[in-house]
């Protein structure tokens, strides 16, 4: 059997050594796309040799996970788990901003409590849907990750930051406790680090994301494919 992608091997061999359960391969007989540009309506999505871009195209929002942000990723990892011609996925951000996290007008009390658990749902089924993908998932960061943004980060396989990148549990500066977003954080990163982010709010710079684990890669300005060509 014909081994079509290193990617997919890896992720599969770590997913079924951690679940304790023999890897199965299935061997795709469709072939990549050469290139297909898809509009969502706040996601831009382009396939190229096998690599699925999707970027946040709401910059003016700072890139917000809004309630038709999360559906539109969504829709977009679902499609990608029967979608065995890829080879890796690269999210990105338009603008100065990867993603500032929630929308706060739609947490705000006067949206009520239904909304509230509606996003909140629909977040975690999409930070948890990314372990689901059986290739690798790469988060191109040239900006502000904060709050859902830097959990989205963090739920990763890659991430890929430019000296501009900044990372943020910021809760604390309004009065709240970035609970949620700080459960993947503290899985990638050391206690003491997890801590002070969580109880301060103050964002980290892109080496102290890499020295703490939560940054695979610094370089100095983003490629449209990072580091995907072999894959």
């Amino acid at each position: 059997m014909a081994l079509r992608n290193l990617g997919f091997i890896l992720k599969q061999h770590c997913k079924a050594y951690l679940a304790g359960t023999p890897l199965q391969v299935r061997e795709s007989s469709r072939p990549l796309h050469i290139s297909s540009i898809v509009f969502a309506s706040l996601l831009r999505v382009e396939d190229q040799d096998g690599s699925r871009r999707i970027t946040f195209e709401n910059p003016k929002k700072r890139n917000v996970l809004s309630l038709q942000m999360l559906q539109d990723l969504d829709a977009c990892f679902q499609a990608c788990l029967s979608a065995h011609d890829l080879r890796c996925i690269v999210l990105a951000g338009d603008g100065p901003v990867f993603s500032s996290g929630h929308d706060l007008k739609e947490l705000h009390k006067d949206t009520g409590s239904q909304m509230h658990r509606d996003i909140l749902r629909l977040c975690a089924k999409v930070m948890l849907t990314i372990r689901d993908i059986p290739v690798p998932v790469i988060a191109q960061v040239d900006g502000l990750a904060a709050a859902a943004g830097c959990q989205l980060v963090a739920s990763c396989d890659i991430v890929i930051a430019t000296a501009n990148a900044k990372f943020s549990l910021p809760g604390a500066s309004f009065g709240l406790f970035c609970h949620t977003p700080g459960i993947p954080v503290a899985r990638c990163v050391p206690t003491k680090m997890s801590a002070y982010m969580l109880m301060t709010g103050i964002p980290i710079s892109a080496e102290e994301a890499l020295y703490s684990g939560l940054v695979s890669k610094v370089v100095q300005y983003l490629l449209k494919r990072p580091y995907t060509a072999g894959w």
